[in-house]
């Protein structure tokens, strides 16, 4: 675990889905990678494309929730998907988040600067 991750769990966000939307009225564009579960599962790898209240494929399969998937192993299927993603909302730069979901990259910095800050005034609260 790295220092921005573990910082970021003292104010309860825990992964992508809490770095997008913890305090924050706006949601991005998330692109995520989810490997197979293995065993007998029907779950193939594919990296994902989503939005907090939206449907980025809404004419996709039931099983996708109305996000976009593109199957195949990372190597394949995340530039396939960021590139989808840029024509699809316009995102020129992407960075990876915390914890390797990909994100416009100003919309990264700028949750990360008011996450710590979140962080560092409960610190201070609690000192």
């Amino acid at each position: 675990m790295s220092k921005t991750t573990e910082l970021l769990r003292t104010i309860g966000v825990y992964n992508s889905h809490g770095f997008a939307t913890k305090g924050s009225p706006e949601s991005e564009v998330h692109v995520d990678y989810f490997p197979s579960s293995g065993g007998l599962g029907i779950n193939r790898s594919k990296t994902y494309i989503f939005r907090l209240g939206c449907k980025t494929n809404p004419d996709g399969p039931w099983y996708n929730y109305g996000d976009m998937a593109i199957g195949g192993i990372r190597a394949e299927s995340l530039p396939l998907a960021l590139a989808w993603a840029t024509v699809r909302y316009g995102i020129k730069e992407w960075a990876r988040t915390p914890f390797g979901s990909y994100m416009d990259s100003g919309y990264v910095k700028r949750r990360l600067k008011e996450l710590r800050k979140q962080a560092t005034q409960k610190a201070e609260a609690t000192a």
